[in-house]
């Protein structure tokens, strides 16, 4: 895999722009992120590292699953194309950008704490393919702490495809003494009538960071049939050792029934 990279890329030792190496932008996203959960970090990459990471996504589409289902517990759609970590890193150098020491200072610079990899063969990195009018990633949490989310197309906003989140989900159940991990609609209605969803629309070329086991979140549907959103993401844990659900492998591992809607 490096030998791939070192043969036709120079961005190994330089894979973040300028910007995310500034000391005083640096401190500026740790304040954010430590207030809302989430930080954008537009222009993530060098122009190199990113087109690299585009080309890299767009010719994996053809390994991805086609999925159209409920989310067990959330009740939730998934009506989209996954990729799974274990076919990233069977096909593709794209799975070396997780292991990068860029990534990783990164986000424990903006987090404040040490950072661990995601030990789960598929849910370490992810390609999220929205291709489609009516795609959509429903809510859900992850299981994983942390989610770094680079975004190579993307639609316009008023073609649905935005980041939607609830920060502090937990405790908005806990106090409504409902459950954080099923049939969250009725909960996530209330939010909205108490207008604490939080929405923010990406570009091309953009990033952000999640704090995604406390924060409920979706990509809202795609409304255009031309319109498209492609993320990879890469998922990192605040423990060394975290334990996993069933979610990761029902979106990503070839599963033979899915459960239509």
């Amino acid at each position: 895999m490096s030998n791939a990279l070192n043969g036709q890329h120079s961005f190994i030792l330089r894979l973040l722009s300028e910007q995310c190496r500034n000391a005083q932008a640096l401190g500026e996203l740790r304040a954010h992120f430590r207030e809302h959960h989430y930080v954008h970090l537009p222009n993530l990459m060098t122009e190199e590292a990113f087109e690299f990471v585009k080309t890299e996504t767009a010719r994996l589409e053809q390994f991805a699953l086609n999925r159209n289902f409920l989310m067990d517990g959330y009740q939730t759609p998934r009506i989209m194309k996954a990729l799974g970590g274990e076919v990233i890193k069977s096909e593709s150098p794209l799975a070396y950008i997780y292991t990068h020491y860029e990534i990783r200072e990164l986000i424990k610079n903006i987090v404040e704490a040490d950072v661990h990899p995601c030990l789960h063969p598929n849910e370490f990195m992810v390609v999220n393919y929205l291709t489609f009018q009516g795609a959509t990633h429903g809510w859900h949490l992850d299981d994983p702490s942390y989610a770094l989310v680079i975004l190579t197309e993307t639609t316009k906003g008023e073609s649905g495809g935005l980041l939607e989140y609830i920060k502090d989900w937990r405790g908005i159940c806990e106090a409504r003494g409902v459950s954080a991990e099923e049939t969250v609609n009725e909960t996530v209605e209330h939010c909205r009538s108490q207008q604490i969803i939080r929405t923010h629309d990406h570009q091309a070329g953009d990033a952000y960071l999640l704090r995604a086991d406390q924060c409920l979140h979706r990509v809202t549907e795609l409304t255009s049939k031309y319109s498209r959103r492609v993320v990879i993401n890469m998922a990192f844990e605040a423990t060394p050792n975290p334990t996993y659900g069933f979610t990761a492998n029902r979106l990503y591992a070839d599963h033979p029934a899915d459960l239509q809607l």
